[in-house]
């Protein structure tokens, strides 16, 4: 006598999103940015339900974009979720690092949110954490003399780290 029976197993995944909120000129969601202008960033990551180990999220700014802000003046990130219904990480509240930004040149920002558990039957809501902060387009010549046949200087991604392995990353392009 033999039991066979068959299910259906679906593997979700983790997944960001970088979008664009506002801009200090006109507060629209407009591609064309200026020298000076602040652009306000939005990360949204969706976690699949159970955990999520050693949760990086690591936004990789180039030579034309300088952080300005992460939050309302503190050291710590603006990072929502909802920590009391579907998300638990070893870190509730990530610092941004490193701390103190370089002056010049690309640069990596990352939130460490260590082992995050997903509660199960969470809703998508449930299941998202938002990061937003503001970066500022610099008065640089890779700025300044952008043209069609360079990469442009402010466009930028954000990727996952889970358990020490980097996942596909998302961009933003600007011009």
């Amino acid at each position: 006598f033999q039991l066979v029976d068959t299910a259906a197993i679906q593997i979700v995944e983790a997944l960001v999103d970088k979008t664009i909120l506002a801009t200090s000129e006109g507060s629209d969601t407009n591609r064309n940015v200026r020298v000076g202008e602040q652009v306000r960033y939005q990360l949204e990551l969706l976690l699949p339900e159970g955990t999520t180990p050693g949760l990086r999220v690591i936004d990789e700014l180039p030579e034309g974009l300088r952080l300005i802000q992460a939050s309302d003046g503190s050291t710590e990130s603006d990072v929502t979720y909802d920590a009391g219904t579907g998300i638990s990480c070893t870190n509730q509240s990530p610092a941004i690092s490193p701390a103190v930004q370089p002056v010049d040149g690309p640069q990596q920002v990352v939130w460490d949110f260590g082992t995050c558990d997903v509660a199960v039957a969470s809703t998508d809501e449930q299941r998202t954490i938002r990061i937003s902060y503001v970066a500022q387009v610099r008065n640089i010549a890779a700025v300044v003399d952008d043209t069609a046949a360079n990469a442009s200087p402010v466009d930028n991604g954000a990727r996952l780290e889970i358990g020490g392995v980097l996942q596909p990353i998302d961009s933003v392009d600007l011009s």
